[in-house]
């Protein structure tokens, strides 16, 4: 049985008794058996309810009572309705919202942390994509595994996993990243066609140049991270010279595109970092006059943490500072 249609069923099981009111936990489960049918295979009321907690659906009292909070009513007001009467099962705006407010939710995000940190980029895949495998070790129960697949987050078989969507939430997981709104904005950005055109440029010199120290297997071995890995804090990997063994890529760069005429680019705190950690072998691409074939120049930077930051050859300002207390 679909896990999304259990979560509705217990919603409208909730929405049938509560009337604005709050119903005692013991009703709502009453209620919630009643529309098992014979022969048909579901989750506990225990486990539905525990998840949609967990979701911030609904919350339970310490008096026993349930009722709901707002992204609960949201949920139920996505219901498909046919002559006035509740279709309980999901439908597409559904399965999109929950998705969205389950990577916004730190406890969701935890448990799936040990699956995540396990998983590796699989590149023989068009595009590339993350798999893993799930163990008794990762600690994820059997509903949860069954929503991630539903929302569309996973393919799940048997025990092996390939991410389909949300790339930049399974991203920021593994790199422990809590990503800002105004991040995510400049990501968004960055993604744009000239942020991509700059990537794909970089591959094509990339590839020329190590072709140029005749290493033609080290050309052809250059990963494209930033289409799964958004927030590795580089976006390309690729090899330094004709002395680098393949398959062991000692060159990351961050790509940076601007149709101005000089090289500007905003630098997040997570790309710094990974410059520090890198040093010699982290680089920054800049391209500019990104949308002329005839004006465009690429700039290089090597080391950039050590330059921008202690050197100071290249002037940088803040935009915005994180306060705390």
């Amino acid at each position: 049985m679909s896990k999304i249609f259990e979560i509705n069923k217990l919603l409208d099981s909730l929405d049938r008794l509560s009337r604005g009111e709050k119903v005692h936990i013991d009703n709502l489960k009453s209620n919630y058996n009643e529309k098992i049918y014979a022969n048909e295979t579901v989750d506990s009321f225990d486990s539905v309810l525990r998840f949609s907690t967990q979701l911030e659906l609904i919350e339970l009292d310490g008096s026993g009572y349930v009722h709901f909070m707002r992204d609960g009513r949201e949920l139920l007001d996505k219901m498909t309705m046919m002559d006035n009467t509740r279709i309980l099962d999901p439908n597409q705006k559904q399965s999109e919202f929950l998705s969205r407010i389950f990577f916004g939710i730190p406890m969701m995000i935890m448990k799936l942390a040990k699956l995540v940190d396990s998983m590796k980029i699989d590149y023989s895949k068009r595009p590339p994509t993350w798999i893993g495998k799930i163990d008794k070790n990762i600690g994820l129960d059997n509903f949860l595994i069954g929503f991630l697949e539903e929302i569309g987050t996973f393919q799940i078989d048997e025990n092996k996993v390939e991410c389909l969507d949300n790339f930049s939430s399974i991203s920021a997981i593994k790199n422990r990243r809590i990503v800002s709104e105004q991040e995510l904005e400049q990501q968004l950005e960055q993604n744009k066609e000239h942020g991509k055109l700059g990537e794909e440029l970089t591959i094509i010199s990339e590839r020329n140049r190590l072709k140029k120290e005749e290493r033609i297997d080290l050309s052809f071995d250059i990963k494209h991270l930033s289409l799964v890995d958004e927030f590795a804090g580089y976006d390309i990997m690729s090899y330094n010279n004709k002395n680098s063994k393949l398959s062991r890529h000692d060159r990351m760069i961050e790509v940076k595109a601007t149709t101005n005429s000089k090289p500007r680019f905003f630098w997040s705190s997570n790309e710094s970092k990974a410059a520090k950690e890198y040093g010699e072998n982290y680089w920054i691409y800049v391209w500019t006059n990104i949308n002329s074939e005839l004006k465009r120049k690429l700039y290089t930077i090597q080391n950039p943490y050590k330059r921008i930051h202690v050197n100071h050859e290249w002037n940088s300002e803040v935009q915005s500072w994180k306060v705390t207390k």
